[in-house]
């Protein structure tokens, strides 16, 4: 199936589960998660709203970051965050392709600390705004990329059992960055 929306795709505020297994989901704000679990295996995931971070907090609904996957904590949601991402592109225009982190509201957090349990990406494409990155953890503390294609160099988030190394395949020009066990 195909999601294309004006405004937000897929917002996710309480628990429960998403699996994206193909189609296209292109949005301002592409997927917006709150509360959950989010499991990518294919498809592309394109989002062309504004970059913004920190999130503003509105307690109301997504909140813009214009990432293709935003992970934005905040303490009026109860439950967690869990993402697992195998596959499939997450491309943003303005913003990062994968961006978590605690919106902030008249200047305060709207969350004590990072409601994100955790974030697996062991494949996929990731292409962000070359300013702002294609990945961009803020809060998270169990994060584990083991795999995927990046248009930015994403080694500050690796564990000490992954590195960087450069794409030698047909998409190198989009995707230079890939990661690979030391």
């Amino acid at each position: 199936a195909n999601i294309i929306a004006q405004t937000t795709g897929i917002y996710q505020p309480q628990d429960g589960i998403i699996n994206i297994f193909g189609g296209i989901i292109d949005a301002q704000e592409t997927i917006s998660m709150k509360r959950g679990t989010l499991n990518v295996y294919d498809g592309l995931i394109h989002s062309y709203g504004e970059y913004c971070n920190p999130a503003k907090g509105n307690n109301d609904g997504s909140e813009h970051t214009g990432a293709a996957i935003s992970l934005t904590s905040n303490d009026g949601y109860p439950g967690s965050i869990n993402v697992n991402i195998y596959g499939g592109t997450m491309i943003s225009d303005n913003g990062n392709a994968l961006y978590e982190g605690i919106a902030m509201r008249n200047g305060s957090p709207v969350a004590a600390s990072s409601l994100v349990e955790s974030i697996n990406i062991q494949n996929g494409r990731f292409s962000g705004e070359r300013d702002y990155g294609a990945v961009s953890i803020n809060k998270a503390a169990n994060v584990s990329i083991s795999g995927g294609k990046y248009n930015t160099n994403i080694e500050s988030l690796l564990t000490e059992n992954y590195r960087i190394a450069t794409n030698r395949e047909d998409d190198r020009f989009d995707y230079p960055y890939v990661v690979v066990s030391k």
